[in-house]
């Protein structure tokens, strides 16, 4: 989908005296992942809220934080992206068109 993109600070983009439009859905889904849920008010149930999760002592955190975000992407309607966790602050997520 295309939207309005931000840079690394959460920042939105200038090009050419205008704001930045280009595909945002990994921008979307990284947000859906760092919000908690009810944070977006037009969307009330979208948000994993990775915080939880960091603050965990579970021993299978990692797993259940996979498995939540399975079920977010499919909120958002991204069926078809690419997970890597190699530690909670360390995951890439790539939707794939």
């Amino acid at each position: 989908m295309k939207g309005l993109i931000t840079d690394i600070n959460g920042d939105l983009m200038i090009a050419g005296g205008y704001l930045a439009i280009d595909d945002n859905n990994n921008q979307t889904a990284r947000r859906a992942i760092l919000a908690q849920q009810g944070e977006c008010k037009d969307f009330p149930i979208v948000g994993l809220g990775i915080h939880n999760y960091l603050k965990s002592n579970e021993i299978h955190v990692k797993t259940i934080f996979e498995s939540k975000v399975i079920d977010e992407m499919y909120k958002l309607g991204f069926n078809n992206y690419e997970l890597q966790i190699n530690d909670l602050i360390d995951f890439e997520l790539n939707i794939i068109e």
